[in-house]
């Protein structure tokens, strides 16, 4: 996957042959030159899971580095098909979580105190809509999955560290 983000140029730049300027890559594959890592720094490590590609190429955009896609090259991501399957849903729960806790902390990061508020309000407005909604119809796991979203939301906004990890043994 990739992606543009808030009001980005490269939207309406042209694109050449087989190549598209993007914003960021979604990494389950992508290549970037050592010398770009020791000029913007490597992953944070604050990021545990989600955000952390994003939050890579905000930093090279930011350093005038550019990232794209060449459009006849495709891979496909298994997300977790390796896994045991008995591990499938601590492994959304704790996806979930990350993704959440990670669109506050980067929004935080590259936008600012008050944006994250605004998303941080807006998300817990739709996630706390789609848990009650999943509790009236006696959906369990998917209250549970949106109850884990609402606590990585809480858990950024309140400055703490990416801590959970899944119920795995």
């Amino acid at each position: 996957r990739h992606g543009y983000e808030f009001f980005s140029k490269n939207k309406i730049k042209i694109k050449k042959k087989n190549l598209i300027k993007v914003d960021f890559i979604s990494g389950h594959i992508f290549l970037i030159k050592k010398l770009v890592l020791d000029r913007v720094g490597y992953y944070d490590k604050n990021i545990f899971l989600n955000f952390e590609e994003r939050d890579l190429f905000r930093r090279m955009n930011n350093k005038n580095f550019n990232a794209f896609i060449v459009k006849n090259i495709y891979a496909k991501h298994l997300e977790g098909q390796s896994a045991n399957n008995n591990y499938l849903h601590q492994m959304e729960l704790s996806s979930k979580w990350h993704y959440h806790w990670g669109l506050i902390y980067f929004t935080r990061k590259h936008y600012g105190i008050l944006i994250s508020l605004v998303i941080f309000f807006y998300s817990i407005f739709l996630n706390s809509l789609k848990f009650f909604y999943f509790l009236l119809k006696f959906d369990v796991r998917r209250s549970k999955i949106i109850y884990f979203s609402i606590l990585g939301l809480f858990a950024s906004i309140l400055f703490c560290r990416s801590f959970y990890r899944p119920n795995i043994k």
